[in-house]
């Protein structure tokens, strides 16, 4: 096994500095010789960079989507019923009274936006934290896995993790809140490998002299996630199928799937 662990590490060495080698035979020397200019247009690299470009818009939907899902699951006139203990001793007059100012539609329209699950404050902040506690912990693996078994394999496999964890939302949340935290800690095991995964890719695929642009770019990926996540969830949210807050899982999820294989 170590033979063979050896045996590819050569392997891959040899790949990259034919790779470097393919890089600086198609660059622009200046007058004494040195690379100064590497071209960009039609180039490998760049089909790399639009690749983790699209690669962390997703990463930051399936982190971010649960924010907006979660005004849509919560029950809060339920909540509000719980908690507001000073509602069981008013007098049947101020309970007519307050029906009479707030009116009959305003009442059937509140009931109509609530959702389906009775979560206080503190589990809601479980749920949404949860995702960190497997962020912090994959950090630092994720960096040595992608050293030992490649950043390309690494960033893959932990995306379908994260999409199928996110088709798994809907059913672990109608089953226990305690599932969705579970899976909510899988999402972030799955994601805390991303970082490094590419950073490990552009470190062998990243001539110095492009480096800022080509990170720069794939990095702007997870900006623009997070300003076409947010409102296309909200639509979802109110003219989704199954509910509206499901569909925010079942299609981004899904879509994810379909850019990995």
């Amino acid at each position: 096994m170590a033979d063979v662990s050896q045996n590819d590490k050569v392997v891959q060495r040899i790949s990259g500095d034919m790779r470097r080698e393919s890089i600086r035979s198609r660059g622009r020397r200046d007058t004494e010789g040195h690379v100064s200019f590497y071209p960009l247009c039609c180039s490998q690299r760049l089909v790399l960079a639009i690749i983790g470009f699209l690669g962390f818009l997703n990463l930051y939907a399936l982190r971010v989507n649960l924010s907006v899902a979660m005004v849509c699951m919560v029950n809060y006139t339920a909540i509000e019923n719980t908690n507001n203990v000073s509602e069981l001793l008013m007098s049947a007059a101020d309970k007519q009274r307050e029906h009479d100012c707030a009116g009959n539609v305003e009442n059937s329209s509140r009931a109509s936006e609530d959702g389906e699950f009775v979560w206080d404050k503190t589990k809601q902040g479980l749920i949404l934290g949860s995702f960190f506690w497997g962020y912090l912990v994959t950090q630092i693996p994720g960096g040595w896995l992608s050293e030992r078994f490649g950043g390309k394999r690494v960033f893959g496999y932990s995306m379908l993790l994260t999409a199928v964890a996110t088709l798994l939302i809907p059913i672990g949340a109608r089953c226990s809140w305690i599932l969705l935290v579970f899976l909510r800690v899988v999402q972030g095991l799955g994601e805390g490998v991303v970082f490094p995964a590419m950073h490990s890719v552009w470190s062998h695929w990243a001539p110095p002299l492009q480096r800022s642009m080509l990170v720069g770019f794939t990095y702007a990926g997870a900006q623009i996630g997070n300003v076409i996540t947010l409102p296309l969830a909200a639509l979802l949210c109110e003219y989704g199928f199954d509910g509206g807050w499901a569909s925010i899982f079942y299609i981004f999820g899904a879509f994810k799937q379909h850019e990995i294989k």
